[in-house]
C-alpha cells in the first residue's frame, strides 16, 4: 500500500485520532497551541516515518507525547508492532485511551524512561528529540542486531550532527532525505 494514500478505514482512524487529541489537548497539556491549530500538519509529518517502516516488525517511538509519529505509523503500518515510550503519566494515559478507542492491537505504551525499556527494536523513531547522539546513546541498548534510527531535523540540517556520529563504528549508513516542508528526515543504519 502507498503510505501517502490511507485506506478509508485508516483515514477514519486518523480523523478519530485527531479528534481525540483536540478533545484532550488542553486538559492534558498534549501539544502547543500552534501545533493544535494545525494538527493536520503533524499528521502529514508522520507519514514519511510510516513509509520508512514498511516491512519492519518492531518500532520504538521515543518521546511519544501525544502520539506523533507513533499512532499514525501504527495506523498506516498495521504489520509493525509499535512501542510508544513516554515518561509523563498524563500523556501515557492519553496514549492508552487512543490505543483502546482506535482498537490498535499493534501498539504497546511504555510509561517510563527509554533507558529502562526492555527488548530489541528494528527501528527507533523520534519526531521531536534533541541531538542524534543523545537519541542514539539513550536507545543503543534496545537496538536489534540490524537497526535503523529515524528522526526529523529542521531546515538548518543535520550535517554537523551526522559528522559527530561517524565516530560510532556500528553505524554503517547515514541517509538524509529532504522533505517537502523544507525539513530533513535523518536515518542511521547499523549492526550490533
Amino acid at each position: 500500500m502507498n503510505q501517502s494514500t490511507p485506506s478509508p478505514e485508516q483515514a477514519r482512524q486518523l480523523e478519530q485520532y485527531q479528534q481525540l487529541v483536540l478533545e484532550y489537548a488542553k486538559v492534558l497539556d498534549l501539544n502547543s497551541p500552534r501545533l493544535l491549530a494545525n494538527f493536520h500538519v503533524g499528521l502529514e509529518r508522520s507519514q514519511p516515518f510510516a513509509a520508512e517502516i514498511t516491512g519492519v516488525q518492531s518500532v520504538l517511538d521515543v518521546g511519544s507525547g501525544s502520539g506523533l509519529p507513533g499512532i499514525p505509523m501504527a495506523i498506516l503500518c498495521p504489520q509493525a508492532h509499535i512501542t510508544l515510550c513516554e515518561i509523563r503519566v498524563k500523556r501515557v494515559a492519553f496514549l492508552e485511551r487512543v490505543v483502546s478507542r482506535l482498537g490498535l492491537r499493534n501498539v504497546t505504551v511504555h510509561n517510563g524512561d527509554v533507558q529502562r525499556i526492555q527488548g530489541q527494536f528494528d527501528v527507533v523513531t523520534a519526531l521531536w528529540f534533541g541531538s542524534l547522539e543523545k537519541l542514539y546513546s539513550l536507545t543503543r541498548h534496545a537496538l536489534a542486531p540490524q537497526w535503523r534510527l529515524i528522526t526529523r531535523k529542521g531546515e538548518d540540517g543535520a550535517e554537523a550532527e551526522l559528522e559527530a556520529m561517524r565516530r560510532f563504528e556500528e553505524i554503517a549508513m547515514f541517509h538524509v532525505k529532504q522533505l517537502s516542508d523544507g525539513a530533513q528526515m535523518v536515518m542511521l543504519e547499523g549492526t550490533r
